[in-house]
């Protein structure tokens, strides 16, 4: 003679697959839909600010090599070394740029972009930086 218990165990097993697989497909579909919906799977179309990418420093003498505008407004500079000093920037009119580090030390930045040649002109202190702008998507 059964037990009430195992009964009433074996009427859950079915409810419980049920209940883990509806929640496993609803949590998939909340995660995936943002990106369904605007069509931008691995973010190539997300809409950019003016000054983004990669930059290297056409002065071999300088100890700037690579200069990264990242789109959610900070730069970083890379040196020969490979050492990475980031910067928060906001632009404070056309042309300037000012630079915020993490101690809340402001430097004014003087820039000059030029999309026809890929040119970047940057007036930071006494630094004066020619760099030309790289293929970040290959």
């Amino acid at each position: 003679m059964p037990r009430k218990g195992i009964v009433k165990d074996n009427l859950n097993k079915p409810f419980m697959a049920w209940f883990k697989t509806a929640f496993l497909g609803l949590s998939l579909v909340i995660i995936i839909f943002p990106y369904m919906s605007s069509g931008n799977y691995n973010d190539d179309i997300a809409k950019r600010p003016f000054l983004h990418g990669a930059f290297r420093n056409e002065n071999e003498n300088s100890e700037i090599r690579y200069i990264f505008f990242h789109r959610h407004r900070y730069v970083i500079f890379m040196d020969r070394n490979e050492n990475m000093r980031d910067y928060y920037y906001t632009a404070v009119s056309p042309g300037h740029l000012l630079l915020e580090d993490y101690n809340g030390e402001k430097i004014n930045a003087e820039v000059i972009y030029s999309k026809k040649d890929s040119l970047l002109m940057l007036n930071i202190r006494e630094n004066k930086i020619r760099a030309r702008e790289l293929n970040w998507k290959k």
